[in-house]
């Protein structure tokens, strides 16, 4: 697995990835602004009442940090695997796995679909979890948790990202489902990423490059496996 993320960030400066680079660094910079401001106006509508005033100051703290810290990955992904994707997939694949034959490329439609459901059900857990976030955030384990509901979701997304564009969606869905536990831990790592500053504002570019590294490692691995156990079974069916 970390041969994959290291093979992704040693190819973040590859002259066919700074255009889309530079355009996820300005975008992440115009969402975090736009985040951190509507951080802002729930800190200032909650200082309306005096006698909530020490609360109301405790929440804005906490709105400052949270909404652009567990918000921002479902959204920068989204509009990324809306836009960008095939113009990270291509130079990697050109790189490290040449003589492919080209890739599907998902409709528009398909691919809006695709952006605009995991913008609303990552929006829609993390606000679920928000009760969590909240009890857990004294403990200093409220990141742990987060890391564990975006890892799941983010992992699922950035893999079905990389995967439907070789295989089809059922076969993708199986080979995620054998080895859920990676592409989990593979998500978990990215949601980590989306923390670190300034590295976040290029996460989407880097994320998407690990796990197709990851995704053709679980298909070779899975081939190797069903070709063991072919030759397994006509060892057996030849000695008996």
């Amino acid at each position: 697995m970390f041969g994959a993320l290291f093979k992704a960030i040693r190819q973040i400066g590859d002259r066919r990835l700074r255009g889309v680079t530079l355009l996820m660094i300005l975008i992440g910079i115009g969402l975090h602004v736009g985040l951190i401001a509507i951080a802002n106006v729930v800190f200032d509508a909650s200082n309306d009442e005096d006698w909530s005033a020490v609360l109301g100051k405790l929440g804005g703290f906490f709105a400052v940090f949270f909404i652009p810290t567990y918000f921002y990955p479902s959204i920068v992904t989204a509009i990324f695997e809306t836009l960008f994707v095939e113009r990270v997939c291509v130079p990697v694949e050109s790189r490290w796995y040449p003589g492919r034959s080209p890739a599907r490329t998902a409709p528009i439609r398909e691919a809006t679909w695709m952006a605009i459901r995991l913008a609303v059900v990552g929006v829609v857990v993390n606000v679920l979890a928000l009760p969590l976030y909240i009890a857990l955030l004294i403990t200093g384990l409220a990141f742990l948790l987060g890391y564990a509901i975006n890892g799941y979701l983010l992992g699922r997304e950035f893999y079905e990202i990389v995967a439907v564009r070789r295989v089809a969606r059922v076969e993708a869905d199986v080979l995620r489902k054998r080895y859920r536990k990676s592409v989990w831990l593979a998500g978990a790592l990215i949601a980590f990423l989306y923390t670190v500053p300034l590295l976040n504002l290029v996460v989407p570019v880097v994320a998407t490059a690990f796990m197709l590294h990851l995704f053709e490692h679980l298909r070779a691995k899975d081939s190797a496996a069903a070709l063991l156990m072919l030759e397994s079974t006509r060892i057996e069916e030849g000695a008996s």
